[in-house]
């Protein structure tokens, strides 16, 4: 596909999504005295939720976030303090569905440096979840001039680029400024619009150039290189279980 197209490392780009939450921290590090019993911090019980489609492209660009809130109506803006860009989207539930995928497809478009056109495609490697292959989606890419390639099943974790160079650093650094936010308005419970804050602040932290090149580096997408990827996803030997019954 790279040489039928003659994509550049400028067209070629990966999207996927990831969630941060209100609370509920599990595996959060607090630094105390050792031999210490109880370890008192704070953390809140709040399940609530953001999903975020994040965009990058081998040459280390990032489209700004597009930010998904759990409501039934549009009632206020929680992204007055993100960067210049981004973009949120509300619904019943906050994971994507295919019609909030088209729209940001749009978004996309509209924010790639010179355009996404059919005479000037983009190639958009991606997970193969029903919010991202439904007809209409293919339709809408195809006229504005994307291409759509969907990673195999269960090998995400090992070929896609935000997966492995990109979430896991954000999540991190969202977590600590989380903990401080906490620390410094332990009355106040930390609502979207802040969780939206430190997300976008994560994000433009953490997605650095060189950490989103390496990324498609070590999956071997951009440079091409076959061999990036170990193969040792194969199907599990057979075995067998025996019982001692008594």
């Amino acid at each position: 596909m790279y040489n039928l197209n003659h994509y550049s490392s400028s067209q070629n780009w990966n999207c996927d999504e990831t969630g941060v939450q209100a609370g509920r921290n599990y595996g959060m590090r607090v630094i105390a005295k050792l031999g210490q019993r109880c370890v008192p911090h704070l953390i809140y019980k709040s399940r609530e939720w953001i999903t975020i489609l994040a965009c990058v492209s081998a040459c280390g660009f990032r489209i700004p976030g597009f930010y998904l809130f759990k409501y039934k109506r549009h009632i206020r803006n929680y992204i007055t303090n993100l960067e210049l860009g981004e973009c949120m989207a509300v619904q019943e539930h906050a994971w994507m569905k295919k019609e909030v995928f088209l729209n940001w497809l749009e978004h996309f478009a509209c924010s790639v440096p010179g355009g996404v056109s059919p005479s000037r495609r983009a190639l958009m490697i991606f997970d193969g979840h029903g919010s991202h292959v439904d007809f209409k989606i293919i339709e809408e890419a195809r006229q504005i001039g994307i291409a759509l390639v969907t990673l195999p099943a269960h090998t995400c974790h090992k070929m896609q680029p935000l997966d492995v160079s990109a979430f896991s650093p954000f999540k991190n650094y969202f977590k600590k400024k989380r903990t401080i936010w906490m620390s410094k308005y332990p009355q106040i419970k930390i609502g979207r619009e802040e969780m939206a804050t430190l997300a976008s602040k994560a994000f433009s932290q953490e997605l650095a150039p060189t950490n989103i090149i390496s990324g498609f580096h070590r999956e071997g997408i951009w440079p091409l290189n076959r061999s990036a990827v170990q193969n040792d996803m194969g199907p599990s030997e057979a075995f067998e279980v025996t019982f001692d019954i008594q």
